[in-house]
């Protein structure tokens, strides 16, 4: 597989997500490199290599390394305290209180000792605000104790936009066509993502040009 992904030629074909692709022309947008193929292909990644060459990736070290230790402080509060068997009461509420302070006052999620409630969810949290920060060279708190609501809504609408893109995998252009669930929650997410990613740009670039 590796020897045949190596001979590709010049340029190599990726379909993307159907649905993705129906939303940018839904909603008349260029779309990127996960949408795009051929020539445009070709571009988009010429402009990327460039910033995943090893002296460039160099200059994002102090950024992601400033994003772990909030990450590894934020697991140090989530993790579970070591409980008295003794009193097994205490242990409940704290198991509650720790999970509640991961994913809001409706969680009910109790977890054993030393284990963090909802790790994928932090790492996904992580992951985001990484990528954002070296994107976008601003911070937009994926990782704060309280999430404000804008944050809160992009993190769903991410879940959202890959749960649904997978649910519209076959005959998407007939999900678009009869406005199925799945589309309509697709498309939402979509123009979420959208929204806040436009304004996270605003606010990451302008204050640069003044």
């Amino acid at each position: 597989m590796a020897e045949v992904l190596r001979k590709e030629g010049k340029y190599p074909s990726r379909p993307p997500y159907e649905s993705w692709v129906l939303y940018n022309k839904l909603r008349r947008k260029d779309g990127g490199l996960m949408t795009s193929e051929k020539e445009y292909w070709k571009k988009s990644r010429g402009v990327l290599a460039a910033k995943l060459r090893p002296r460039a990736v160099a200059d994002y070290v102090p950024m992601m390394n400033e994003v772990c230790s909030d990450f590894l402080a934020r697991i140090g509060m989530l993790k579970q305290p070591a409980c008295d068997t003794s009193d097994s009461h205490r242990c409940s509420e704290n198991s509650h209180t720790t999970a509640a302070a991961a994913e809001g006052d409706n969680s009910n999620h109790i977890n054993a000792p030393h284990t963090v409630p909802r790790m994928l969810n932090e790492l996904n949290k992580f992951t985001m605000e990484t990528i954002l920060y070296v994107m976008l060279n601003t911070r937009v708190g994926c990782l704060e104790p309280q999430l404000s609501e804008q944050v809160d809504a992009f993190i769903r609408s991410i879940a959202t936009m890959f749960l649904t893109g997978h649910q519209l995998m076959v005959y998407a252009n007939i999900h678009k066509l009869l406005s199925t669930r799945p589309w309509r929650e697709h498309v939402q997410s979509w123009d979420s993502i959208y929204e806040f990613g436009e304004h996270t740009v605003v606010q990451g670039f302008l204050p640069q040009t003044f």
